[in-house]
């Protein structure tokens, strides 16, 4: 499952995954806000996500979910 930053992740932050504002942490220290996404793993109540780098361009990620 896919989605988009909508702020900056430090490694948290929040995405936009299914047309739902999620709270999510990163594999990574740092993604820039309109970064593309991919969830890896769901552990109790935390959402891991990585960046997508085979999706493109972010913004049409995000109008698609949206």
């Amino acid at each position: 499952m896919g989605g988009v930053a909508i702020t900056d992740l430090r490694p948290s932050g929040i995405a936009m995954i299914a047309k739902e504002r999620l709270d999510v942490v990163t594999d990574v220290q740092y993604l820039a806000k309109d970064s593309s996404l991919m969830v890896v793993a769901v552990t109790g109540n935390q959402i891991i996500v990585k960046e997508n780098q085979s999706q493109g361009d972010a913004l049409w990620v995000f109008r698609l979910l949206c």
